[in-house]
């Protein structure tokens, strides 16, 4: 025990606690007390609750759900938020095992800011360096299309021949660019999805359709499974279909000819290790017949780069390796998970969840990932609620398609007074409300927004022709962590802010 005692106290790169189940603090090493800011005698009357935020997904739940994780499983690694004595905030690496019989668990935090530096400088070379190499590539495409199509004269076969070869590199340069792209907006947190009740069975229909052609060329069957009930989802169809292109391109890739890839699409009930208040989910898996992947390579699958190695080549593939980190970071904004099942030489299936949310649950959905964004960067977040006043009223009169166009003249209203490009904007039909998402703007600026739209829609005064009366508002804000630090607290003081406007 003196001998554990000793590294745990001398321990330089790692802050180390050892705590009880409900989080108290009982043993500390030096660097855990320099850096939280704790006397010895301080630190063991606090509570592990005190010094962390969790930002991974999966700790929904907070400290809670980390201790009964490693109760159960003995282990649990996440990224959290790490708050010092002054307030400072610093992004950590947190592991926690618990020793077979013991009930205490030891605890393990890295300062990773310093990565997390680099990681945002990177990503940042990254998306400048794909901008300022995308619009002379465009041109020079644009060009070579151009002599291609004989619109600058005739070209002779072997002229064509080379140009040919010079446009599908191009071809292939741009598509690693708009890769590149995606995966820095998906690093940076500033990938934007346009949600819309979406059919998955047109989805997997559409990107069956545009992949036949390849795999026919190899006489490979390609088949939907999709429940005639699935329900709509809440989701971008054009990011989801993305997905699907790029699972069942790979599949294609890796299944030798006369194989077959299925698709099949089915709604399913709870599930344990996924978001307690997700009740439901539309899983969609591609399954192949084809080589499957080593067990040596499952790991790599999801990182940046990375290609398998085809045993029906002998060689890596082609493409950029990043189709499978892009398919990863769409499904997780989407609040979901891909995964995949293989055994080599027994083909592989990549099957993936999306939750079935509802337009509310969207909107709670949007505003936790904002609220997320702004604990990891330190910044304000508020929000601008705005309701049509007597809503219900509106649509028993004008009925509900005509009270969702006005709603939306509402909001196109609110847009034309003045947002930043930043600023989130829904509008609700159920209910009548449009939710203003302001990143990086405290209660000061929330205010200001708030008495311009007042102005704003007093001047325009949004009438409804047919009863020729002007509509009126109800409109409240709320400020990230002032008045709340989940999205119920947020919309809850909003609601209890909210005044009468325009009319």
């Amino acid at each position: 025990m003196e001998l554990l005692d000793s590294l745990i106290e001398t321990a330089q790169y790692n802050m180390i606690l050892i705590v009880q189940g409900d989080g108290r603090i009982i043993k500390s090493n030096t660097l855990a007390r320099n850096t939280f800011g704790y006397a010895l005698n301080e630190i063991l009357k606090k509570n592990i609750k005190s010094f962390l935020k969790c930002e991974t997904p999966d700790a929904n739940d907070g400290w809670e759900f980390i201790s009964n994780t490693v109760q159960r499983e003995l282990h649990w690694r996440g990224i959290i938020t790490a708050i010092c004595r002054d307030g400072r905030h610093f992004p950590a690496e947190i592991a926690i095992s618990r020793p077979f019989n013991e009930p205490n668990m030891i605890c393990f935090i890295r300062d990773i800011t310093k990565e997390k530096e680099v990681d945002m400088m990177k990503s940042e070379f990254i998306s400048i360096a794909s901008h300022e190499l995308r619009s002379p590539l465009t041109s020079i495409k644009n060009a070579i299309d151009l002599i291609l199509n004989k619109k600058t004269g005739e070209i002779t076969d072997v002229q064509e021949k080379f140009l040919s070869m010079a446009e599908r590199n191009i071809n292939r340069l741009i598509g690693l660019i708009n890769d590149l792209l995606d995966i820095s907006k998906i690093e940076a947190g500033k990938m934007e999805l346009s949600y819309a009740e979406t059919d998955m069975k047109n989805i997997i229909e559409n990107a069956i359709n545009t992949l036949r052609p390849l795999a026919e060329k190899k006489s490979i069957t390609l088949k939907a499974d999709a429940a005639s009930s699935l329900p709509l989802v809440y989701a971008d169809a054009s990011k989801i279909e993305e997905v699907m292109i790029n699972l069942i391109d790979n599949a294609i890739k890796f299944t030798p000819a006369n194989g077959t890839i299925t698709v099949d699409a089915q709604q399913i009930g709870r599930l344990p290790d996924m978001p307690d208040d997700m009740q439901c989910y539309v899983k969609v898996s591609v399954k192949d017949t084809g080589i499957g992947i080593p067990d040596d390579e499952k790991e790599r699958l999801f990182t940046k780069f990375y290609q398998a190695e085809s045993s029906l080549s002998g060689q890596s593939q082609s493409g950029t390796g990043l189709g499978l980190v892009i398919c990863k970071g769409i499904i997780e904004a989407h609040g979901g998970k891909i995964q995949s099942v293989s055994k080599k030489g027994k083909g592989s299936t990549f099957s993936f969840l999306l939750p079935l949310l509802d337009e509310e649950g969207v909107c709670y959905k949007n505003l936790n990932d904002e609220i997320l964004r702004a604990r990891q960067q330190q910044i304000p977040l508020s929000i601008l609620l705005i309701r049509i006043k007597d809503y219900e009223r509106l649509k028993e009169i004008c009925g509900q398609e005509e009270s969702e166009k006005i709603l939306e003249r509402a909001r196109n209203a609110i847009i034309t007074s003045g947002v930043k490009r930043s600023d989130k904007i829904e509008a609700f039909p159920t209910n009548g409300e449009i939710i203003l998402l302001m990143r990086d703007t405290d209660h000061t600026g929330t205010q200001a927004v708030q008495r311009r739209i007042e102005k704003y829609i007093a001047k325009e005064k949004i009438v409804i022709e047919i009863y020729k009366y002007s509509l009126s508002f109800i409109a409240g804000h709320a400020t990230f962590p002032k008045d709340g630090l989940t999205a119920e607290e947020l919309l809850d003081t909003a609601r209890k802010k909210q005044i009468t406007i325009g009319g």
